[in-house]
């Protein structure tokens, strides 16, 4: 069966908020990773925010960082690199679709593409072969192989399989561009033996996690980042000075948690020190592989003399001044550990 267009790539441009609803009534290929425990630290998801989001009556704002919109600002020239490359291939728009089977998943296509026997929208045939444009710091042999390969991230994998499930698909090109060195590398996952008992796996994990929403039933509290934004989201970052009593259990995990992240802390300090001596002069630290363990940064900083700015500039200081984004932190109490 074919996928169900929701909003065409013009219209998302064009609504990026009717977009967001849109997205906020489905489970998104996107949100995969997060549900399945795999995205990265620096994208502060996990499986509980993402229930919190989609049991929230309000879509999310659109609070992406430098980094996602140069990920998104890239995608065009990223696109036409590949289109450069694979001239065979018909490149066009993607755009929201929904699963045929499953209408509350759904994804955003990059771009789609089809074999050149086709030349216009009206005579193209479905299934597509989907792209999915990336960008990257820099090619990190332990996520990324070699271009050509399937050897991409363990957290987008999951992502380009929920897009060559909706699209009915063979194919998912995964053309990255590398900001360190301006490459722009192109993967390929195609649906194998393996890619189909993966994507088994997902969409059995995907129906357990749409019965959470709809039956209301929260998940556990985990460690990420995530999960803490989602907390603190919902008590509105408001902090009232009293005393709450915890459990004695929680009390002491907490405690044995914090005295564990003391010692992990003096351990991973006496290896850096150990690197360090070892490094000498050199900037990275390689194993027998030569893999990259760790990267030596020597820096003096200049900082604005911010006290003084404002002593002698208080209105140049008091107009490039501005709030940033609320912190919430649980810091240890001194004098809990004596």
């Amino acid at each position: 069966m074919t996928a169900q267009l929701l909003m065409s790539q013009d219209q998302v441009a064009a609504d990026r908020d009717g977009w967001l609803k849109a997205r906020h009534a489905l489970i998104t290929a996107s949100d995969v990773p997060a549900i399945l425990g795999l995205a990265p630290k620096s994208w502060k998801r996990s499986a509980f925010s993402v229930y919190r989001e989609k049991t929230d009556p309000e879509p999310p704002g659109d609070d992406d960082d430098e980094i996602l919109e140069l990920g998104r600002y890239m995608e065009g020239w990223v696109a036409q690199r590949f289109a450069r490359r694979h001239p065979e291939l018909w490149v066009t728009e993607g755009g929201l679709y929904a699963d045929a089977d499953r209408p509350w998943l759904g994804c955003t296509f990059d771009r789609l593409a089809f074999e050149h026997s086709a030349v216009s929208p009206a005579e193209v045939a479905w299934p597509p072969q989907v792209v999915q444009c990336k960008t990257a710091g820099w090619r990190n042999p332990l996520h990324w192989g070699p271009p050509g390969t399937a050897h991409i991230p363990r957290y987008y994998r999951p992502q380009c399989l929920i897009e060559l499930h909706v699209a009915g698909a063979e194919r998912v090109w995964v053309p990255t561009m590398f900001h360190d060195t301006r490459e722009v590398a192109v993967y390929l996952l195609t649906r194998d033996a393996d890619a189909q008992d993966d994507i088994d796996w997902i969409l059995g994990e995907l129906d357990s996690f749409r019965a959470r929403v709809e039956a209301r039933n929260e998940p556990d509290i985990d460690w990420s980042a995530g999960t803490a934004e989602a907390i603190t989201r919902r008590f509105g970052g408001q902090v009232d000075d009293r005393n709450v009593e915890v459990p004695w259990g929680l009390a002491r995990r907490y405690r044995r948690a914090v005295a564990g992240a003391d010692r992990a802390e003096e351990r991973l300090g006496l290896a850096a020190n150990l690197l360090r001596e070892r490094l000498g002069t050199g900037r990275r630290a390689v194993d027998k592989d030569g893999v990259s363990l760790a990267v030596r940064s020597v820096s003096a900083p200049k900082r604005i003399d911010a006290g003084r700015l404002r002593e002698e500039q208080p209105e140049i200081a008091a107009r490039y001044t501005k709030a940033g984004k609320q912190i919430d932190k649980i810091v240890p109490s001194r004098g809990a550990w004596d």
